[in-house]
C-alpha cells in the first residue's frame, strides 16, 4: 500500500496562477538496526517495511541465504502509526 497526501497548490501558466489539487507520495526515514546495532537509515514510502529491509540486507550482502527469514522486529512508530525503526535479528 502506498501512502499519499492531498496537496493544494498553485499552477502557473502564461502569467496566470490557478489552484490545483494534487497528490504527493509520503516519504519517511526508516532506521534499521541489526542485532540491536545501528546499521543504516533509508528514506522510503511507509508500508512493506519487512520486505524492504529483507531485500536491502540481501542486496548489501548482510546475508546471502535467500531461504533465511530473519526476525524483523518493529521497534518504533510515529504519531501516524508509520514504522520508523526496526531491528533485524540475524543468527550467527
Amino acid at each position: 500500500m502506498m501512502y499519499v497526501k492531498s496537496y493544494r497548490g498553485l499552477f502557473y501558466n502564461e502569467g496566470l496562477f490557478s489552484t490545483v489539487e494534487d497528490v504527493l507520495a509520503v516519504e519517511g526515514a526508516l532506521s534499521i538496526s541489526i542485532n540491536d546495532i545501528p546499521f543504516t537509515i533509508t528514506m522510503r514510502s511507509p508500508g512493506n517495511e519487512k520486505e524492504l529491509v529483507r531485500g536491502l540486507l540481501l542486496s548489501e550482502g548482510i546475508f546471502k541465504d535467500t531461504a533465511l527469514d530473519p526476525d524483523i522486529q518493529i521497534t518504533a512508530t510515529n504519531g501516524k502509526g508509520y514504522v520508523t525503526s526496526v531491528n533485524v535479528v540475524i543468527p550467527d
